[in-house]
C-alpha cells in the first residue's frame, strides 16, 4: 500500500440473497488512521457490508482491496493475519471461559509453534504463551478490564462483554478494526469510555470502521460517515455534512427517527 492510498477500498460491491438485493454497487474508501462510520436505518445493509468485507459472505460482484491487495476469495480466517479484525453485533464470547482466555483467542492467528509443541508444553510453546498473555493483558488494559481477566465472561455486564470482544479484536494485532454496534447495551459512562478508546486507537495509528446507532457518539468520533439505505449509498462525508443531508434526514424520518436529534 503506497503512501496516501486507502487502507480499504470497496469497488462496486453488490450482494443478493435470492430476489433480495442487500447491497447494490457500493463504492467505499477508508483512509488509514481514521474513524469511518457506517450508518443507516435497520435493514440498510450495514452488517451485510461487514460480512462481505471480512469474508463471511461472498459478493455477487465487485472487488475488495485491503492494503493495496485484492482479497478475492481469501477466506475469513486468512484475512485476520493480514491485519483485518472485527467485533459482532451479537456477542460471540465463550461464556464459560475467563476473560483473559477469551482475549487470547485473538492471538491464535499469530501462533508460531506447532500444535504438538503446544500440547506437550515444550519451551517454545511456553514462551509463546507467556508473550501472548502479555499482549492479552495489554489489550484488556486498553479497554479498562485488566482487573476482570480471571472472571468468567458470563459474569460480566453486557457492556463489559462488548469490551472483551473489542480486546479480542485488538489481540489479533490488526491495522483495521471493524466494530459492529459496539455501544449497544452500554450505559452512559461505558459509552464515554468507548468514545475515548476509539479516539485513542486512532491516535495510535489504527484505522476503525464503525457501525453504530448512537448518533451522538458517531458525530464526536468519526472523521467520515457513509450512509446506506436499502442497500445503496445515499450520502458520504464529514459528520456535519451527513447530518444535514436531505436524503439522510428523509431516510431516518421515514423510519420514525431524527438524525439531527441524535437518534438513529
Amino acid at each position: 500500500m503506497g503512501q496516501g492510498e486507502p487502507i480499504l477500498e470497496l469497488k462496486g460491491i453488490s450482494k443478493r440473497f435470492g430476489g433480495l438485493t442487500a447491497l447494490e454497487g457500493i463504492n467505499l474508501s477508508v483512509t488509514p488512521g481514521t474513524v469511518h462510520g457506517v450508518i443507516g436505518p435497520n435493514g440498510a445493509g450495514k452488517s451485510t457490508l461487514f460480512n462481505v468485507i471480512t469474508g463471511l459472505l461472498r459478493p455477487n460482484s465487485g472487488e475488495i482491496v485491503f492494503r493495496g491487495n485484492s482479497l478475492g476469495r481469501i477466506p475469513p480466517h486468512r484475512r485476520v493475519p493480514l491485519g483485518l479484525a472485527r467485533t459482532f453485533q451479537n456477542i460471540r464470547l465463550f461464556k464459560d471461559m475467563n476473560v483473559e482466555d477469551n482475549v487470547l483467542i485473538g492471538q491464535h492467528v499469530h501462533t508460531p509453534t506447532p500444535v504438538l509443541s503446544i500440547i506437550f508444553g515444550t519451551q517454545p510453546a511456553t514462551e509463546w504463551e507467556d508473550k501472548a498473555k502479555e499482549v492479552a493483558d495489554a489489550c484488556l488494559r486498553k479497554v479498562g478490564l485488566e482487573s476482570k481477566k480471571s472472571e468468567l465472561a458470563r459474569n460480566l455486564s453486557y457492556g463489559q462483554q462488548k469490551l472483551v470482544e473489542f480486546a479480542r479484536a485488538l489481540a489479533a494485532q490488526p491495522e483495521l478494526i471493524l466494530l459492529d454496534e459496539p455501544a449497544a447495551g452500554m450505559n452512559v459512562s461505558e459509552k464515554a469510555e468507548l468514545l475515548h478508546m476509539i479516539s485513542t486507537l486512532r491516535d495510535e495509528g489504527y484505522t476503525v470502521v464503525l457501525i453504530e446507532h448512537d448518533m451522538k457518539l458517531l458525530m464526536n468520533v468519526c472523521d467520515t460517515i457513509t450512509v446506506l439505505n436499502h442497500g445503496k449509498k445515499i450520502a458520504e462525508g464529514v459528520p456535519r455534512m451527513v447530518r444535514n443531508h436531505p436524503d439522510v434526514i428523509a431516510a431516518y424520518l421515514g423510519k420514525g427517527g431524527d438524525v439531527r436529534a441524535g437518534t438513529c
